[in-house]
């Protein structure tokens, strides 16, 4: 799902910037995050 996801973003993470994606139980708890960070190669 993250990488489906991650497919509309192509383009648009600029370094600096995070993309993040939730997940949540059918209770609408948080189980987890996942956070992808944007940075320019050294």
């Amino acid at each position: 799902m993250a990488g489906k996801m991650l497919q509309d973003v192509d383009g648009k993470l600029k370094p600096g910037h995070d993309w993040q994606m939730e997940v949540t139980d059918e209770l609408s708890k948080p189980l987890f995050r996942l956070v992808i960070s944007a940075r320019r190669p050294r």
